[in-house]
């Protein structure tokens, strides 16, 4: 029975392709972000160790960790 009404199948499932295609072109994208604000950690730290504080948090994104300038001694 598909087989005959091989033609109207083809059609319905065209129109649809078509409708969506129209759709997508046409309607407004929706965008959606989240934030997560941390406050700032305040440091006085000044020349050199203050230039390559700033990196810290940008290695902090990328899941690198720079060590602490922390040093346990025995």
């Amino acid at each position: 029975m598909l087989w005959v009404d091989r033609w109207f199948v083809a059609g319905v499932a065209l129109l649809f392709a078509c409708l969506g295609a129209a759709y997508a072109w046409l309607a407004t994208p929706w965008y959606r972000a989240e934030v997560l604000l941390i406050p700032a950690e305040s440091r006085t730290n000044q020349g050199l160790a203050a230039q390559l504080g700033q990196f810290g948090g940008l290695a902090g994104l990328a899941g690198i960790t720079l060590g602490s300038s922390d040093k346990v001694e025995p």
